[in-house]
């Protein structure tokens, strides 16, 4: 199904997606049992400030003696990317990864279990709990098709935290009666050449 759109005499075609699918297999498993000594090679751990990821990925090295990398959205991009090379090249020591959300958006990753170190974060505003779509965009970076992992798993560190991410993987999504994409720089140039000339 398609609809047509035109703006500005510009034409842009939109397609609506109609079904979301998983192409591999993504399972909820119980809460770590002994905190940081329970992670294991494969592993993402999730949090949500930049401190509090240095102090687990120093808790990490130190109770397992894994070596760790580590991803947030404020990283250079340059470090992000190869932090991202460091944790996906296999044999390299580098077998855990610790990251904010950044990890949802554009970097893959052999991830085969999300571990989330809160199932709160802070929103510019006020602390609240993770929102459904929030935890299936991070928990969805497990067991990815063609990865290294043909399963993925989601977890959390505390287990009265595990109940909520049920609670998440159990709501269905909500229908977008529209949706919308943001112009390229190349877009908003033509439309802004557009409108000065047809006021000329």
């Amino acid at each position: 199904m398609s609809h047509r759109l035109d703006t500005f005499g510009l034409t842009d075609i939109i397609y609506i997606c109609l079904c979301i699918y998983r192409l591999s297999e993504l399972a909820l498993s119980e809460p770590l049992q002994n905190g940081w000594r329970n992670i294991t090679r494969g592993d993402c751990i999730v949090g949500f400030s930049r401190k509090k990821l240095y102090k687990i990925k120093r808790s990490i090295e130190n109770a397992t003696g894994l070596k760790v990398c580590i991803v947030y959205g404020s990283l250079p991009p340059e470090t992000r990317k190869n932090q991202a090379i460091l944790f996906n090249t296999p044999n390299n020591n580098y077998d855990v990864l610790v990251a904010t959300d950044a990890i949802g958006m554009g970097l893959n990753l052999n991830i085969r279990r999300i571990v989330f170190s809160d199932v709160v974060k802070f929103d510019g505003t006020s602390e609240r709990l993770l929102l459904p779509t929030e935890v299936w965009q991070i928990a969805g970076r497990a067991g990815r098709y063609k990865s290294q992992y043909p399963k993925g798993y989601v977890t959390t560190l505390f287990a009265e935290d595990v109940d909520h991410l049920r609670e998440c993987f159990q709501t269905k999504p909500k229908s977008l009666p529209k949706a919308g994409l943001s112009p390229t720089l190349e877009q908003l140039t033509l439309v802004t050449l557009i409108l000065i000339y047809s006021f000329l």
